[in-house]
């Protein structure tokens, strides 16, 4: 049964993986003896390859507030983060069955383009520069870590969130469908997000001070719970972090200069009130 698991972690991507899933949930389903201890060394491997990875380290240089997931170890990240690596037999099956749902709903082959990891790293280099205090919020009880998954999405080019226990943001960032769009913007994006669901607690909510500062621009308004809320917060966040960095000319959006200069000065304010 050990065979199988190693197969697991050397999928080439998440469809592959759903394949291998299939067939450990049959095993388990079929084999009685033995099952609890197949379960934990699948749980014990799952997070080594996810921590390790192959054959190199998964990072260049460990960090202590993210973890960056190079594309060969996504598979097991990806795996990890839906908690497969929890529980006993029946937990583990569970689990299983609801990430094979999730890839098949979700998951598609690659067929657009990803930001690589050097220019991830080129990117939170320039974010820790513009605004330090970030990191003091963001990452104040959880860790950050970006999943680069070698498979595009049906729906997104990328997502946040957290992992099943809220012990860290997960960012995924797949292979871009959307090829209008710069992937640095992208990630930043989500990276607005993961400050969002830090300050507010919730997927839906943008903090208050953003709502008054919305408000007060020409022909703006929004209200607490519009869904169109968060995607502003954090489309005004990836333009902050963008402004007079090597990314300004790449802003994807046709605002005046001086209406940039406000997000980044709302930005700004924002966090090192925090703090």
């Amino acid at each position: 049964m050990t065979d199988i698991i190693q197969e697991l972690l050397e999928a080439e991507d998440l469809l592959e993986a759903s394949n291998r899933l299939r067939i450990i949930d049959d095993m388990l389903e079929k084999q009685t003896v033995n099952r609890s201890a197949f379960c934990r060394e699948l749980s014990l491997r799952i997070i080594e390859w996810a921590v390790r990875g192959k054959p190199d380290p998964v990072f260049e240089t460990p960090h202590p507030y993210y973890s960056i997931y190079k594309p060969y170890s996504s598979v097991s990240a990806y795996i990890a983060s839906f908690g497969i690596a929890l529980g006993g037999v029946r937990d583990t099956r569970a689990n299983i069955k609801k990430l094979i749902t999730e890839i098949d709903e979700t998951i598609v082959k690659p067929s657009g383009n990803c930001i690589t990891v050097e220019n991830e790293e080129k990117v939170l280099s320039t974010l820790s520069e513009k605004f330090p205090n970030y990191w003091q919020i963001v990452s104040a009880n959880r860790k950050l870590e970006i999943i680069n998954v070698n498979n595009s999405h049906r729906q997104y080019n990328s997502t946040c969130g957290t992992n099943d226990d809220a012990t860290a943001f997960i960012v995924y960032m797949f292979n871009m469908k959307d090829k209008s769009l710069l992937p640095e913007y992208v990630f930043l994006h989500e990276l607005g997000h993961a400050l969002q669901i830090a300050v507010t607690g919730s997927y839906t909510l943008v903090p208050d001070e953003f709502l008054s500062f919305n408000n007060s621009l020409p022909n703006a308004s929004i209200e607490q719970g519009d869904s169109i809320a968060p995607e502003l917060f954090s489309d005004t966040f990836a333009i902050a972090v963008m402004r007079g960095s090597y990314l300004h000319d790449l802003i994807p959006f046709p605002f005046s200069d001086a209406l940039n200069e406000l997000f980044e000065s709302f930005h700004t304010d924002f966090l090192e009130q925090l703090v």
